[in-house]
């Protein structure tokens, strides 16, 4: 799972916090899986858009010393071929979010921002889909552009 969501995640929380008690850890403790859920869509999401099917993304993290990807994971446990463990991968991205979605039904709405946890993980979904955004700011630029410059100027 993605280790970089969990400390953005609490952070968050304790950040829109006046003061951090006990209850407020709490619910941190209560909403674990919840977050466990989001970081594992993050790094299936991540894996599947920085893998070898998107080379320039595979070579950039290959030069900066990443570990294998859970794709590649996959194909060594189970000598599937690239394609079958993608497929693997997507379906245990889908199965993920049904468990994130019915997480979120269990635990209860007080505390922990629910909202900030599941906009994470598709932040995550969105960044890793079709291709590395976040690796690749020129990918992202005309998201950006809609988003903050287009509706300020009113240009289509």
């Amino acid at each position: 799972m993605s280790i970089g969501i969990v400390p953005i995640i609490k952070h968050a929380y304790l950040l829109t916090l006046t003061t951090v008690s006990e209850d407020a850890l709490e619910h941190i403790r209560r909403a674990e899986n919840l977050i466990r859920n989001a970081c594992l869509i993050v790094r299936l999401t991540n894996d599947l858009g920085t893998s070898s099917v998107n080379f320039l993304a595979y070579l950039d993290e290959l030069e900066r010393g990443d570990v294998p990807k859970s794709i590649q994971c996959y194909m060594h446990e189970s000598g599937a071929t690239e394609v079958e463990a993608r497929e693997y991968i997507q379906k245990l991205t889908l199965e993920t979010w049904k468990n994130l979605n019915n997480e979120r039904q269990a635990i209860d709405s007080a505390g922990l921002p629910h909202e900030c946890v599941i906009n994470l993980a598709r932040m995550g979904h969105f960044m890793y889909t079709d291709g590395d955004k976040h690796g690749k700011a020129d990918m992202f630029k005309p998201y950006a552009l809609s988003l903050f410059v287009n509706p300020i100027l009113g240009l289509p």
